[in-house]
């Protein structure tokens, strides 16, 4: 997508780091544009459907969802998940909820609460907590058949998804790791001592004031001149297919 001054700040996303304090990261238009697009690329979005945002509005992920909702002209609900119990927010989701997105921990709270799942999903992404067999068990066994389940590692840092993967319920055997997928085109992924680190164009821009902690997570990159490169402080394995696995923090953050 093309932006007008793609370059200018757009907005402060903080983020705790590895450190526990709070750290403003500085997105671009053009940052913020790349994760919408990029949600759009997974989800497929069209003006039918009915997205459901289960985090408040001032969560990172938040902004990058009602862009990509609003833009292909579907309906974006309000639904935030600490406000409501299981049973009620279940009743919400079934009320005609075609896509969402949630963390693990609420996505098992749905699943396990009975018909928290609606039968209009066709797609969930799950991220900002370790996907595990368990989610994957979870889906299979009470989402609608033909559901998309997405597993994605969104990074503050870089302002999106670096890497994503959609799977249906056949593609889950037992027991089977749900894995983070590829990078979209115009991410570069590169495994360095076990820490992943991104390239792209529309990298953050870096710590709001904070060129000591930028320079430790961000470089240029010397092979693309128009790119910088994030450490994202994450560790991952790559398969024999080139899908990534999460491994692990690479600090003590949680």
């Amino acid at each position: 997508t093309m932006v007008a001054n793609a370059g200018q700040r757009a907005v402060l996303q903080f983020t705790s780091g590895s450190t526990g304090a709070p750290r403003a990261v500085v997105w671009s238009h053009a940052t913020l544009t790349r994760a919408a697009d990029h949600l759009q690329q997974m989800f497929g979005f069209v003006s039918e459907d009915r997205h459901a945002l289960l985090t408040p509005l001032t969560v990172a992920s938040a902004l990058a969802q009602v862009l990509a909702v609003l833009r292909a002209g579907a309906e974006l609900h309000l639904c935030e998940a600490r406000k409501c119990d299981a049973r009620t927010l279940g009743a919400r989701l079934r009320e005609g909820i075609t896509t969402l997105q949630t963390i693990p921990s609420v996505f098992r709270m749905l699943a396990r609460s009975g018909g928290g799942l609606g039968p209009s999903l066709r797609a969930i992404k799950l991220g900002g907590e370790p996907v595990t067999p368990l989610d994957a068990r979870l889906f299979v066994e009470h989402a609608p058949d033909d559901a998309l389940l997405i597993n994605g590692l969104g990074v503050t840092e870089a302002g999106f998804n670096v890497c994503w993967q959609g799977l249906r319920k056949r593609d889950l055997a037992p027991g089977s790791e749900v894995p983070l997928g590829r990078a979209p085109p115009g991410v570069m992924l590169t495994i360095e001592e076990g820490e992943l680190h991104v390239a792209s164009h529309d990298l953050a821009e870096g710590y709001w004031r904070d060129e000591e902690a930028t320079r430790l997570r961000y470089r240029d990159d010397p092979m693309r001149p128009d790119y910088r490169v994030l450490r994202t402080g994450d560790l991952v394995e790559a398969a024999e297919d080139g899908t990534l696995r999460y491994v692990g923090r690479a600090d003590d953050r949680i």
